[in-house]
């Protein structure tokens, strides 16, 4: 499941961006680290029954998110298609089973050209896209940051290139939790409590306590401006970063930490354990009904 953390809740500090959402922080389900792009509207259906079955739900872990993979394109008028073999029934009706459950609905998109996976993004089809999710009963976006056609490298470019979509979601008039996923790019904990209500503050996630990886950048994590976007970055890794922006997590908006990795079998018991309990949110790993 996701984790989206964090910080400590001071209750002085000014709120984040006021739109009514993640007072505290977010909790739910994304199949992304351990399924990618193996969705379905019965994945999604199936797991989340387990949820309510194993009482998640009622600790709160509310949202339910689809990640990558769910769409087959544009159609004629610009709008974003679903996968009909995937989703048969639409997502408007994927969205009313699972607020009937008591959950809400998150979905997928990329500030770029494409997706991670290379499926349509919304770069320059904000306006479009935040209607058709709103239309569907969408309760959350995920939005992440690949082929964004080299619109990044300092603080004001990668704003303006998430605001727009910020804009786009608070015009539908539907509360729509806005995370962002742009890997720590930019100083996006300087800006991302503008407009959004969690903010990816580091690259992704890999399943390990502490190894060092060429590919998570930076050489010293404790270094307040390590920030810099990478891949399979280990939990110490991403908490010794977390560390140093923690008052920026406030009612209504959240340093995100990636997923929580637990039951994917890269660490022992109390590694896991340590991640748990440093933040609240999303663990990526695959319920059912087998295990």
């Amino acid at each position: 499941m996701l984790s989206l953390l964090a910080g400590v809740l001071f209750t002085n500090q000014a709120l984040a961006v006021n739109n009514g959402l993640a007072r505290t922080p977010q909790m739910g389900w994304n199949n992304w680290n351990s399924l990618g792009c193996d969705v379905s509207q019965t994945l999604l259906l199936d797991t989340s029954k387990v949820l309510v079955d194993s009482g998640l739900r009622d600790v709160g872990y509310q949202y339910v998110v689809l990640d990558d993979c769910w769409s087959d394109g544009r159609d004629d008028d610009g709008y974003l298609r679903a996968d009909s073999k995937k989703f048969p029934d639409g997502m408007k009706w994927i969205a009313k089973q699972l607020h009937d459950m008591g959950f809400l609905y998150g979905m997928y998109s990329s500030a770029g050209e494409m997706t991670c996976a290379r499926y349509a993004g919304s770069l320059d089809h904000e306006e479009r896209d935040a209607e058709i999710w709103a239309s569907w009963d969408v309760d959350y976006l995920k939005y992440d940051n690949c082929y964004h056609m080299g619109r990044f490298g300092y603080p004001e470019v990668s704003f303006n290139r998430y605001n727009k979509m910020a804009k786009a979601l608070n015009s539908t008039g539907r509360p729509i939790l806005y995370s962002l996923c742009n890997w720590g790019e930019d100083y996006v904990h300087t800006w991302g409590m503008s407009i959004a209500n969690s903010w990816r503050m580091s690259g992704d996630i890999y399943d390990h306590f502490n190894r060092p990886d060429t590919l998570c950048s930076c050489d010293d994590p404790r270094d307040p401006y390590c920030i810099a976007p990478g891949s399979q970055c280990s939990v110490m890794n991403i908490l010794n970063k977390a560390a140093v922006y923690v008052d920026r997590g406030q009612p209504g908006g959240w340093n995100d930490l990636d997923m929580l990795e637990v039951g994917l079998g890269g660490m022992t018991d109390e590694e896991y354990k340590v991640r748990d309990s440093s933040a609240s949110g999303f663990d990526a790993r695959h319920l059912s009904t087998d295990h």
